[in-house]
């Protein structure tokens, strides 16, 4: 079946797909059989990541809770929950948080909730934009968020229990309508972003 969104795992020992049927594949490199993470039936998964370390996945999908799974067993063991129509994903790089951009025009940073937790309410910092959020980045220390949105790329700084606007780095004009594709932090230890954007 056919692939899409491959994300390689920061230790190089995995990687995951999303399959065509909207759940999460992985395979690991040391050559043992590759496993199918089931996401959600009724919400096929858009986007995965894995955490800086490599031993979390988490996938999402247009329903409010993203998964979080095992890499190396495959289990499911938290959840962040209060997000809706997630379109893009990213672990924080303190590997305790997840950022989401949304189609409800939000991006949130949230701490998944073990399965064990009697907590139902998330642990979430949020900022609404215009549009919907296409795509979401974060630099090497965590401080800034580099977002995409319809006809912008924004900044957003991160702080405690808050996320609070830093700078706007692109906005279309006139009727060009501009998609924002993808946002990625390319320089190690830099603040600086870059950024690839579709008409």
């Amino acid at each position: 079946s056919a692939i899409d969104r491959l994300s390689f795992s920061p230790d190089g020992r995995y990687v995951a797909g999303i399959g065509a049927g909207g759940d999460v594949h992985l395979w690991a490199l040391s050559g043992t059989a590759p496993r199918s993470l089931e996401h959600d039936k009724n919400s096929p998964v858009r986007a995965v990541a894995f955490s800086p370390t490599g031993a979390l996945i988490a996938s999402a999908g247009a329903g409010p809770v993203v998964k979080i799974w095992a890499a190396e067993t495959g289990e499911h063991i938290a959840n962040v929950v209060d997000q809706p129509g997630v379109t893009d994903l990213v672990f924080h790089p303190d590997g305790q948080r997840l950022i989401t951009a949304s189609e409800d025009r939000f991006v949130r940073v949230a701490r998944p909730l073990p399965l064990s937790s009697r907590n139902s309410e998330a642990d979430v910092a949020r900022y609404e934009l215009p549009t919907a959020v296409r795509a979401v980045g974060v630099s090497r220390e965590g401080r800034v968020l580099a977002i995409g949105a319809e006809g912008i790329v924004t900044t957003l700084t991160v702080g405690p229990g808050a996320v609070r606007p830093a700078g706007t780095l692109v906005r279309a004009t006139g009727g060009a309508g501009s998609l924002t594709v993808a946002a990625q932090f390319a320089l190690p230890g830099r603040e600086a972003g870059a950024f690839r954007i579709s008409p």
